[in-house]
């Protein structure tokens, strides 16, 4: 029932893997974007990286989707409580 396009969007979309890092848009996906999207470049169509500042917010390929989860938190959230909330879950 979905047109093509939106279809093609789903899909790639449910093939992503998720990767994510608590805190990672200060250090990890900095050094990421840094030495790798180069990389990443030459072995994918598209990378998008979108970036505040100093902070990078999330790197997006066809293959994987690195996120910063804090951007999705509620402000004071812990990396000890964020972990005790994903182990329980």
């Amino acid at each position: 029932m979905l047109p093509n396009k939106q279809q093609q969007k789903n899909q790639d979309w449910c093939t992503q893997v998720p990767v994510l890092g608590f805190n990672s848009g200060k250090y990890d996906l900095n050094l990421i974007k840094q030495y790798f999207v180069e990389k990443l470049a030459d072995t994918c169509t598209k990378v998008k990286v979108a970036t505040q500042g100093s902070k990078t917010m999330f790197i997006i390929t066809p293959e994987f989707n690195f996120l910063d989860v804090i951007n999705y938190l509620g402000p004071g959230i812990s990396y000890d409580k964020w972990v005790k909330v994903m182990v329980s879950v």
